[in-house]
């Protein structure tokens, strides 16, 4: 997705752009995962995705799309919210963590950059 961001003359963004519109969709995802359960009884034991959002609060996935694209003026280049609609869907996929190393998995951002994931044991390793 990072190589359909671009700036308006089609130039690419910079990492640290993408860096700043993955942090905008994280601190959306908080402010999602936040909302009260619905009333209806068949969003019960559903996984939080852009989908559930979109049935049981699309008032509010539509409010935090155009939040989305007046924190990040990137997104608003193109037609129908698409790009924060398909960043913010992507970042709802990713499980939330405690660990402070692992605030996002730009794997699941971005499948075409895989690289190898260090193993905890040799992060330990490598800090010493």
């Amino acid at each position: 997705m990072e190589q359909a961001v671009r700036h308006p003359d089609g130039t690419m963004i910079t990492s640290g752009e993408w860096t700043a519109i993955k942090a905008t969709a994280c601190m959306i995802k908080t402010d999602l995962l936040a909302l009260p359960p619905p009333q209806d009884k068949r969003a019960r034991d559903r996984l939080k995705t852009k989908t559930y959002y979109q049935s049981f609060f699309s008032k509010d996935w539509d409010s935090v799309l155009v939040k989305m694209e007046q924190h990040q003026l990137l997104l608003t280049l193109c037609a129908a919210h698409w790009k924060a609609d398909h960043i913010l869907g992507d970042t709802l996929q990713v499980k939330s963590s405690a660990s402070a190393d692992d605030k996002y998995d730009d794997e699941s951002m971005d499948a075409n950059k895989l690289k190898p994931q260090q193993s905890s044991e040799s992060k330990k390793h490598s800090a010493i």
